[in-house]
């Protein structure tokens, strides 16, 4: 029931999407849709998939993925958590702070590569994303803090 559920929630933050960047030109709209299309689709897939395994009396793979262990829980709900408060501190923080910040916090809390690799990676998505969205697309992005 519980992926029946997300799936919903997906295609819902999907059609948020889709109807938000509609209002936006069409240069900065082509990311947003093209986002929700994918996420939308996706989304759609995993609920076609649901509802067929629980109309067939097999087991979900929600149903047969309940053995997560309480380390990994909490290293998905600390990673989400870090998402929203990244989300919160973008716009009095900017980005130069913010999205550096979070990055590194991320991979050096989770250590998903070296230390060097985290600071290059760190770097080189922060360039690609201000050149994309604010060289590129000319959007309004808070760069530096309110404060």
């Amino acid at each position: 029931m519980g992926q029946i559920v997300l799936s919903l929630l997906a295609i819902g933050v999907a059609l948020y999407f889709g109807i938000t960047a509609a209002g936006y030109p069409l240069s900065a709209a082509r990311m947003p849709e093209l986002l929700a299309i994918v996420t939308g689709g996706l989304a759609a897939l995993m609920l076609l998939q649901a509802v067929r395994q629980k109309l067939a009396g097999g087991r979900t793979a929600e149903e047969s993925s309940l053995d997560i262990d309480r380390a990994t829980l909490r290293r998905a709900l600390a990673y989400s958590a870090l998402i929203i408060l990244y989300a919160v501190a973008l716009a009095p923080l900017g980005f130069f702070v913010a999205t550096p910040a979070f990055m590194l916090i991320s991979l050096f809390t989770f250590r998903a590569i070296s230390p060097l690799a985290s600071v290059l990676v760190t770097a080189i998505i922060c360039g690609l994303v201000y050149g994309l969205f604010v060289v590129f697309l000319r959007l309004p992005v808070p760069l530096f803090p309110s404060f």
